[in-house]
């Protein structure tokens, strides 16, 4: 759809609707990329009853449409307020009010996000404010208002506790209410509020601004259409209406008879929070959330950092999959409802000067690393001398949730392309920001954001969240530009360092380590050892032909993919070395020359340390790896087929065995192989949808489409 070309909406008779499509992205031959399509439905539906909706492309031009209401109008019409009462015992103000109303959020800074002759929607958020006009030091209010030509209301109420250079921060305990036209229409007693967090309430109204009284209709999209876009990962087309109905009553389960989440003391050190009761004589031994309320977790991880097989890690959660492949009612819920968690991890900054989130182009040297407190842009920290075991820091800064990027999923990339809520692609740019200026600064090279200081698996999660907010950010966002920028300069990082050899492509702090190699594989600071996990390079690839899917393909990015392509392909068509191998958790890049058999005491920053030039090589010294297991223990040691085998005997062995054979399962799984069939196995795990094996396969396949094998 071309920029001379219009959208409408028609039923099956041919009948059109009232329509208007705001084109919020468009490619760089200016074709449509995303777009708000708004319409009038008139005609009743019955309920459980469908109607099927197409989207037509017309040659006649989009006019500029003659917008219904302005926002003063509807600032005359309707009234809104947040209002928080603090807790008794809060040490600054206990039990002072704090409001701010929808007309003082909408004063200045006013963003819009839709405007045409269907709907217009606009966004405001300011401090919080006394009845004297004093401004609450840390939190803030946002409201965003949409209003249809019919005269429906949706209302979103948004609690922030953002400010990155404020002094003193810390959780806040309060009682709540949100009021529109002087009537309360939400209210919780107890809502404890994390540093650097936020969280919303979305209120419908009907054009008599009575609360809840429209049926909000759910769409089913064309999914094939969504896949053929390449916004998406490449799913199976076959799985499209055929997802289990098992899986799907799980969600509606979840969904229609939600839990709350209880927290014992005794889990803690993830950073549960403590607080006082009443005089303060009482310690509270847990903390209660609703599963989808305020501040709740909703189905993700609520320690992010968690390691092994979740719903959460992958190109996209497994409910954001099921949904798009389903298009079921609950697996919406679910999947929106987990978008809306994303706000309650501690990833939420902003200046407090500008409201604005902060930039490592106008702060190169920022970061939310405690330890680098001393630098004058890092951020300012709950309880800066903490002891997490200190029940003064709990009280004023623990949280239950923890923010990983090694283990981050995509929560609102998918639930803001279906919905196109300004919250969504809100709290995406929050945790984009949080991701990038969080990090050790001179690690990141300053204002470039480089994220090869991050575990493999974390720099290929970054890149595929930073793909999808470049890919999907508004045009007019100036977000849209920095995220691009920050992307390429990755790009051409990379490709810099590990096709042309510049050692210096990365950081000047990183150039006494030297993963520059002939094999394909990808080095990371964090460890820093001789080895590499290469299901975890899996993951990179991936994300990097995920990245050229979405529109970053250059030279750059298709002769970084060929050096990086060696590796997974070496690892199943190597002559001499068995293919099920291909995912050992942990392969050696270089000898163990320090005469230890546990690559960790044999770094990267070992004077003699040399890479091997070629995958058989690792192969053999991989086999020797104490961290590669087995059930009952490892390939040479514990292995009742090899016991008492030299080296050279072992390598032998293995050699002697049919790749596929069930010699060679046994060898690898030991007698047990029940999980095991023969000749489809692969260290570590059995073969399924989230394993290393799966992603391999997933991996090679995505090479194929840019004709590598």
């Amino acid at each position: 759809i071309l920029d001379n070309e219009n959208i409408i909406i028609v039923d099956d008779n041919n009948i059109k609707y009232d329509s208007y499509s705001e084109k919020k992205v468009k490619y760089e031959d200016g074709s449509l990329k995303h777009a708000i399509i708004s319409f009038i439905l008139n005609k009743n539906i019955e309920p459980s009853k469908s109607i099927v909706l197409h989207i037509r492309k017309s040659l006649s031009n989009q006019t500029q449409p003659t917008t219904f209401t302005t926002l003063s109008n509807q600032l005359n019409n309707i009234n809104a307020k947040i209002e928080i009462q603090l807790s008794n015992d809060d040490p600054d103000n206990p039990s002072k009010t704090y409001f701010l109303t929808l007309k003082k959020a909408m004063e200045q800074n006013v963003y819009t996000w839709q405007n045409n002759n269907i709907v217009s929607e606009w966004v405001g958020g300011d401090y919080l404010y006394d009845s004297d006009g004093n401004i609450h030091k840390h939190l803030r209010g946002e409201f965003i208002l949409r209003v249809y030509s019919n005269g429906e209301y949706r209302l979103d109420y948004i609690l922030e506790n953002p400010w990155v250079y404020e002094t003193n921060p810390r959780n806040y305990n309060y009682k709540v209410k949100l009021y529109v036209m002087d009537k309360v229409v939400f209210e919780h007693n107890d809502i404890i509020h994390f540093d650097k967090s936020r969280w919303h309430k979305v209120i419908w109204l009907d054009k008599n601004k009575n609360i809840n009284n429209i049926a909000q209709p759910f769409i089913q999209y064309n999914i094939s259409y969504l896949l053929d876009s390449k916004a998406f990962p490449s799913y199976n087309k076959a799985l499209i209406g055929n997802i289990n109905q098992s899986v799907i009553d799980k969600y509606k389960t979840m969904w229609t008879n939600p839990s709350s989440i209880t927290y014992p003391i005794n889990t803690f050190n993830k950073g549960v929070y403590r607080q006082t009761i009443g005089d303060g004589s009482k310690i509270r031994d847990s903390v209660t959330f609703d599963r989808f309320g305020p501040l709740g977790s909703g189905t993700v991880d609520f320690a992010m950092s968690n390691v092994g097989d979740r719903d959460d890690i992958g190109p996209l959660p497994k409910w954001c999959v099921d949904y798009l492949l389903s298009q079921d009612y609950y697996v919406y819920k679910i999947m929106m409802a987990n978008a809306d968690a994303a706000s309650s991890f501690r990833v939420h900054y902003r200046i407090k000067s500008t409201q604005k989130m902060p930039s490592i182009i106008e702060k190169p040297n920022i970061s939310y690393i405690r330890a680098l407190k001393n630098y004058p842009d890092t951020s300012k920290q709950c309880a800066e001398n903490y002891n997490e075991f200190d029940e003064n820091y709990l009280k004023s800064c623990g949280s239950y949730l923890y923010a990983d990027r090694n283990h981050q999923p995509s929560l609102n990339y998918l639930p803001y392309i279906i919905s196109g809520d300004y919250y969504q692609i809100e709290e995406f740019k929050f945790w984009m920001h949080y991701n990038i200026e969080g990090l050790n600064f001179a690690y990141r090279n300053y204002e470039k954001g480089l994220i090869n200081e991050l575990e493999l698996r974390g720099s290929a999660w970054m890149l595929r969240s930073l793909a999808q907010i470049a890919y999907i950010l508004p045009d007019d966002d100036e977000d849209k530009t920095y995220f691009t920028k920050i992307l390429k300069n990755n790009i051409k990082a990379y490709k810099s360092y590990y096709v042309d050899k510049n050692i210096s492509a990365f950081s000047s702090s990183l150039q006494n380590i030297d993963y520059r190699n002939d094999v394909g594989w990808i080095g990371t600071l964090t460890f820093g050892r001789l080895e590499t996990s290469p299901w975890m390079s899996d993951f990179f690839t991936w994300a990097w032909t995920y990245m050229m899917d979405l529109g970053f393909y250059s030279n750059d990015t298709i002769e970084f993919l060929k050096f990086n392509s060696k590796f997974p392909i070496s690892r199943v068509t190597t002559p001499g070395v068995c293919w099920q191998f291909a995912t050992m958790y942990h392969m050696m890049v270089g000898p163990l020359d320090c005469n230890q058999t546990d690559s960790y005491y044999c770094n990267i920053y070992s004077p003699n340390k040399t890479f091997f030039t070629n995958y058989k090589d690792i192969f053999y010294e991989s086999l020797f790896n104490k961290t590669n297991t087995r059930p009952g223990g490892n390939y040479y040691d514990d292995n009742e087929f090899v016991n008492g085998m030299s080296k050279s005997e072992i390598i032998d062995y293995v050699n002697s065995l049919e790749c596929g054979s069930l010699e060679m399962d046994k060898f690898i799984f030991g007698n047990n192989l029940v999980y095991y069939p023969n000749g489809e196995v692969m260290p570590m795990y059995p073969k399924k949808p989230s394993e290393y094996p799966s992603f391999l396969e997933a991996t090679l396949a995505k090479l194929t489409d840019y004709n590598i094998t």
